[in-house]
């Protein structure tokens, strides 16, 4: 393992001393140094975006279905009617029937 270490090394050394010789060769390799270091730093922004976007949407998604079976339990426990009950958990209207899908399959 050391021999690999050392001739990893020896490696580097080598191709820096080609690169410092050459400044039309350093130019080109510090451009591409810069674009990769330019590219990952994109690439970790997007994820951080994206894993931050994903956690937003499973709070709001926790808070909708806490309140969609919320309602499920005083619709069916206490009699409530569904409609105001949804009014008043601040949901449209327009996820009744999906309420009353799962409501169904209780039964």
């Amino acid at each position: 393992m050391a021999s690999d270490t050392s001739e990893a090394i020896a490696k580097a050394v080598k191709k820096v001393e080609q690169l410092s010789l050459d400044e039309n060769a350093r130019k080109e390799y510090e451009m591409r140094e810069k674009a990769l270091k330019d590219y990952n730093s994109v690439i970790f922004d997007a994820k951080a975006e994206g894993i931050k976007e994903g956690i937003e949407k499973g709070i709001r998604e926790g808070e909708f279905n806490s309140k969609i079976n919320m309602i499920m339990r005083l619709v069916q426990k206490h009699e409530f009617d569904i409609d105001k009950t949804m009014k008043e958990f601040n949901l449209p209207l327009e996820y009744k029937n999906q309420i009353l899908e799962k409501l169904e399959k209780q039964f």
